[in-house]
């Protein structure tokens, strides 16, 4: 079920890096809203597909950090298929919601 081997060093890494990729997107979105003060005042499918992926992106690092069932668990299974499912849809949309940032911006 897992690509990598279960080494703690992957999972440690794993952590480390989903946490930092949450506090970064944060911080983007803060500085857009504080100087521009427009992102939530839009209504563009760029924002709103922003604020979605940095929602879910939150709930992700949250509920695996906090909800994840122990490896013994019958519950496992699900949890890590709907933690695969969620990941990867965040992934896409965040690359997607890149392009429409650049559409939407449009020529320099």
């Amino acid at each position: 079920l897992n690509v990598f081997p279960p080494h703690p060093t992957w999972f440690y890494l794993h952590t480390l890096l989903n946490i930092l990729s949450l506090l970064l997107s944060l911080a983007g979105f803060l500085i857009i809203e504080l100087f521009n003060r427009t992102l939530l005042a839009t209504k563009t499918l760029h924002s709103i597909l922003g604020l979605t992926t940095l929602l879910l992106a939150t709930l992700q690092t949250s509920a695996a950090l906090l909800l994840r069932p122990p490896a013994t668990s019958h519950l496992r299974r699900a949890w890590y298929l709907a933690h695969v499912a969620t990941a990867t849809f965040i992934l896409l949309a965040g690359a997607a919601n890149i392009f429409l940032g650049i559409a939407q911006r449009g020529p320099a």
